[in-house]
């Protein structure tokens, strides 16, 4: 008969291994870009009036006006709102990369975009329209025209980086080539 102590440990043992399993085996929702931005939030509201009084030599590239209206958009986007109930869920997101942290076609650091170009353009999407991704291992990536399907924890958390400002992170993601 069992010692009451090996039944505990194989108890144990067993039930932290169902919960390991369940964890790692929790499917992904996913997700479009537009759940990302709470239902009422206006990335132009900032921008309100602004237009309205402007004449076009106000508006033209380098001039003061336009400065002005650049930095105040910026402003807004950098501080988009997210969706606080996404946190800590996991999801699965198609978009396009932006490498921030790689080597060839490695990437290992990287910002998740809904479409090609974002980031790299001026102006950049608004903060809750980007992911920073950090993974725990390399992703060769082929091609950055393909996008790719990213499957992580999202945490609504900031991360600023000259190319791009971003509301959400995923760390330990993983990364895959897009098939609908």
């Amino acid at each position: 008969m069992p010692s009451i102590r090996r039944l505990t440990t194989a108890c144990l043992l067993g039930a932290l291994l169902a919960v390991g399993v369940g964890a790692h085996a929790a499917e992904a929702r996913r997700i479009e870009w537009d759940e990302l931005m709470p239902d009422d939030w206006d990335p132009f509201a900032a921008l309100d009036g602004v237009f309205d009084a402007a004449t076009p030599e106000q508006l033209m590239d380098g001039s003061a006006d336009a400065e002005l209206l650049l930095a105040r958009y910026r402003a807004a986007v950098a501080n988009a709102l997210v969706v606080g109930a996404l946190d800590g869920e996991r999801v699965q997101i198609p978009g396009f990369v932006v490498p921030l942290d790689f080597s060839g076609t490695a990437i290992n650091e990287f910002l998740l975009v809904p479409y090609y170009g974002a980031c790299i353009h001026t102006p950049p999407p608004p903060s809750n329209q980007v992911v920073y991704v950090k993974l725990d291992e390399a992703y060769a990536l082929e091609d950055t025209f393909e996008p790719v399907w990213v499957t992580g924890t999202l945490r609504t958390e900031s991360v600023l980086n000259e190319v791009g400002d971003a509301g959400y992170v995923m760390h330990g993601g993983e990364v895959a080539p897009y098939e609908d």
